[in-house]
């Protein structure tokens, strides 16, 4: 099966920081469900060793599951300008987590899924919740952009022609010119479903 990558970043996306690597709420349930949908790699601009060394102690805590010291690595060197997707793989394919806009390739924006930075706002914090959910909505869309090429225009025509109807919620990431729709919405379309009914 070709499941889409989460490239998930780590300080201030999963834990504090690297000096104080204190767990974000609800890390091992979010990893958890994360892993069945999605191939999880870290992408990040810690050391290696260091990652792993965080990733063990997490685990030695009950905070995150026990594969997750031995993911597949990625670091953004100071020499890199962005966390480049291609380097994950296709990158309609990737979906980056990260805190820090600085690190997007504007190229690729499309691809991040914006987190507020964790600096241990305790209990109250519900980030990787909403992560969850905004993936959840991601796995059942499409962006225009996301289409076959020879799709986009007639598609977005025939969504024109037939409004007003329910499309999912816009997403941190998405463009006013590059709607979110259901992709059964979409199968429907392509398959000719429309019109027999």
């Amino acid at each position: 099966m070709n499941r889409r990558i989460l490239a998930i970043d780590v300080e201030g996306t999963i834990i504090k920081d690297s000096l104080d690597p204190l767990p974000r709420p609800g890390l091992l349930e979010f990893l958890t469900w994360a892993s069945e949908q999605h191939r999880l790699v870290i992408f990040s601009t810690l050391p290696e060793k260091k990652f792993r060394e965080i990733a063990a102690a997490l685990v030695a805590h009950g905070a995150a599951p026990e594969w997750f010291p031995r993911l597949e690595y990625f670091r953004k060197t100071p020499a890199d300008s962005f966390k480049d997707l291609t380097r994950v793989g296709d990158p309609l394919r990737v979906w980056l987590i990260d805190d820090y806009e600085g690190y997007v390739d504007p190229a690729q924006r499309k691809r991040w899924i914006r987190i507020e930075t964790y600096f241990d706002q305790g209990d109250q914090d519900e980030e990787l919740a909403r992560v969850r959910r905004d993936l959840e909505i991601r796995a059942w869309s499409y962006l225009i952009s996301e289409l076959p090429e020879a799709d986009r225009k007639p598609f977005a025509q025939h969504m024109i022609d037939t409004a007003p109807r329910a499309c999912p919620p816009p997403l941190p990431g998405d463009e006013p010119d590059d709607p979110r729709y259901w992709r059964p919405d979409y199968l429907r379309w392509k398959n000719g479903y429309y019109g027999l009914f």
